[in-house]
């Protein structure tokens, strides 16, 4: 199991603006979990409250790959199984070995769907601001006010 954390707090922020939100991650922290180095994914945010994760995921159909969200910890994981062919590979370069990778979400993260288009997983990450979060408007009150004064 590897386990890499990637601190995105000021002192530690990267110069070239592709720092995560911190509403990805309860902490400034990116905790990204994982038992195996493949296959490669990127994480992008679309805007201030949108993410997505994209999996290279070559030669994995879709009920070979399992999808789940558990205790804030999104798990994806991918098994093409044992399937015994005749064809004799001079050069086998895809990588179908198991897979799992895992990623801990923000408290109000929330997967909203996933697609499996050309070999690439796409899942859609939105972040939900509580109502209590919200920026809300005060009303000002503008009464006159006499002053009278004592004679």
């Amino acid at each position: 199991m590897t386990m890499r954390i990637v601190n995105y707090s000021p002192v530690f922020r990267p110069l070239n603006g592709l720092a995560a939100s911190n509403r990805f991650v309860e902490t400034d922290s990116l905790k990204i979990i994982s038992n195996s180095a493949s296959p490669p994914f990127n994480i992008e945010q679309q805007n201030d409250h949108e993410f997505r994760i994209s999996i290279a995921v070559a030669g994995f159909r879709q009920d070979n790959l399992h999808v789940s969200v558990t205790d804030n910890i999104l798990e994806i994981r991918g098994n093409v199984g044992c399937e015994e062919t005749s064809v004799n590979y001079l050069h086998r370069g895809l990588d179908e070995h198991p897979f799992e990778h895992r990623f801990k979400l923000a408290k109000h993260m929330k997967v909203a769907g996933a697609d499996l288009a050309n070999g690439i997983l796409q899942l859609r990450l939105i972040y939900e601001v509580p109502e209590e979060k919200k920026p809300r408007s005060i009303v000002i009150n503008s009464e006159m006010v006499s002053h009278k004064t004592a004679a």
